[in-house]
């Protein structure tokens, strides 16, 4: 496993774990790149390269929540085989 594909894995680990916290995802939507990039000590820039080519292979999905400032921005969520789980983790909190 080269670099790349080890620090892709190490990101949707990340958005893994922080999709089960809800005080980690925006309001209605899912895990925003600025707080992945915070638990992983990457630049942000990274972090949203990274979230494109897991979207790309289907590995996330992109989802449109609230943010801090209440204004919507794209944030990502697991990809789910189960949609009823994929409804739920986009509940509103």
């Amino acid at each position: 496993m080269n670099t790349c594909d080890k620090t892709r894995q190490e990101v949707l680990e990340a958005l893994r774990e922080a999709a089960d916290d809800d005080a980690a995802r925006d309001s209605g939507g899912g895990v925003h790149t600025t707080h992945l990039a915070d638990v992983l000590g990457r630049d942000k820039s990274t972090i949203q390269a990274h979230m494109a080519e897991l979207n790309d292979a289907g590995e996330v999905e992109r989802v449109t929540g609230i943010g801090d400032t209440g204004r919507p921005r794209v944030s990502y969520l697991p990809a789910e085989d189960d949609a009823d789980d994929a409804d739920e983790k986009r509940r509103i909190i």
